[in-house]
């Protein structure tokens, strides 16, 4: 699962230099935005094609039970904790750090690539805790990685100059990788441990959909960064 939510983070690195590239240049803003949608549909199709279920579909019942999960108290604990405090905390630096960075006397040219910094080190913090989980536990990692995201905020205070801001994109981005990707196993890890279920594809897709729409939000702060006055 740390591999397939590395592809975000890699996504991330590129797309940002993508659009500045294509909005500052001969392409213009409308016909940016028009080849970026069809990059991604592309993508998303050939994604899409490549996959299939493991399992045979449920012939009787419903094929995600969103009834059973809306009643679970660990999974509704889950999804809030992560929605409302994780998630919220976990992209304030990626639409503020270049700004902030830039107030600080920072070239706009070079902050513009912090937050591919910042996704490339979020790449290797996706990949790593998959190899840890077995020995130390999902929950246990997603609090040592929530723990040292907010320490790191906190200290985004006291950050004046490049280095230091360099520094803190690395750190950051890869404490937010591992807590981006150990979120959604949490989740399987409450269903495998507490209920006993085992989850089909489908319902496994139903259970990450939620943070889904949070995770590609990496890409956009840093396009206007280019027009900054």
């Amino acid at each position: 699962m740390g591999v397939v939510a590395g592809g975000t983070a890699l996504g991330a690195v590129l797309h940002p230099i993508l659009l500045n590239h294509l909005f500052y240049g001969p392409m213009g803003f409308h016909n940016g935005v028009r080849i970026s949608a069809a990059l991604n549909t592309s993508l998303m199709a050939i994604a899409n094609l490549m996959m299939k279920t493991r399992l045979s579909p449920r012939q009787t019942g419903a094929t995600i039970p969103l009834v059973q999960f809306s009643r679970d108290p660990p999974y509704v604990l889950v999804v809030i904790g992560s929605s409302l405090f994780v998630i919220c905390g976990l992209f304030l630096p990626p639409f503020f750090l270049q700004l902030d960075a830039v107030k600080h006397g920072v070239d706009p040219q070079l902050a513009f690539y912090f937050l591919s910094i910042l996704n490339a080190a979020s790449l290797c913090g996706r990949i790593v805790p998959g190899i840890f989980a077995p020995r130390f536990g999902v929950f246990n990692l997603l609090i040592f990685f929530t723990l040292a995201m907010a320490i790191l905020i906190f200290c985004l205070g006291a950050v004046n100059d490049t280095g230091g801001f360099v520094a803190f994109a690395i750190a950051f981005g890869f404490f937010s990788g591992g807590g981006a990707s150990t979120q959604a196993t949490l989740v399987v890890e409450i269903y495998i441990q507490w209920l006993g279920i085992t989850l089909t594809p489908p319902m496994l897709g139903a259970s990450k959909s939620h943070m889904a729409l949070f995770l590609s939000a990496d890409v956009a702060p840093s396009v206007s960064l280019q027009g900054y006055e």
